[in-house]
């Protein structure tokens, strides 16, 4: 995964990983966008004006219009049909990425913020469950916990892999702060199939 730093704030480092993915894998204006963390909803509303896209932002704060939801449980279901998903959490995103994971039916751009990894002492469920680690989060000093859950961020990201999904592109755009942004592309082995099949005239 390519990390590339960013001299601008937070606020901007997040956007110029999001315009590069849609320049690059949605120039075609049909973009769907499933906002799971939708805060103030400032991110999207930046790049309202660069971007075509269809836009569905829910989040656990009640807000006035918003729909007022865990994005886990839409991420569960089957059937949801944005081809971009943005978790823009505080804390952890590995909840919302495996519950995504199994769902995944065409080719999707993922957006990640993994915050300030996370309280002292703890490391997320999914991410030890991604590392093969079976301890139930006894009190670590927060320098090991830190490194863990940076350490589980290549596991968690392989686990598309039992799911028949390849990363076509992975990016972190780096922050001045302890949060991590990072975009990805993923993409349906299925497809890739297809694809290589068309080509070559199978």
């Amino acid at each position: 995964m390519q990390r590339s730093k960013t001299d601008n704030g937070d606020l901007q480092a997040k956007l110029e990983l999001r315009r590069h993915f849609l320049r690059k894998y949605h120039a075609d204006g049909r973009t769907s966008v499933l906002d799971c963390c939708q805060g103030d909803g400032i991110i999207w509303s930046n790049l309202r004006s660069e971007f075509s896209f269809e836009y569905w932002g829910v989040d656990l704060k009640p807000r006035k219009g918003r729909l007022k939801i865990d994005s886990v449980r839409i991420l569960e279901q089957t059937g949801w049909t944005q081809n971009v998903v943005d978790f823009d959490t505080y804390g952890s995103a590995w909840k919302h990425w495996a519950a995504m994971l199994p769902n995944i039916v065409q080719s999707t751009t993922v957006f990640l913020t993994i915050g300030a990894i996370m309280f002292a002492g703890a490391v997320d469920e999914v991410a030890r469950d991604a590392m093969g680690l079976r301890f139930q989060d006894p009190p670590l000093p927060a320098s090991i916990c830190g490194k863990l859950n940076d350490l589980a961020v290549g596991y968690c990201l392989a686990k598309c892999h039992g799911y028949g999904i390849r990363i076509i592109e992975a990016q972190e755009a780096l922050s001045d702060g302890n949060a991590r942004y990072i975009g990805i592309r993923l993409e349906p082995l299925e497809m890739t199939f297809e694809c290589d099949g068309r080509m070559n005239g199978a």
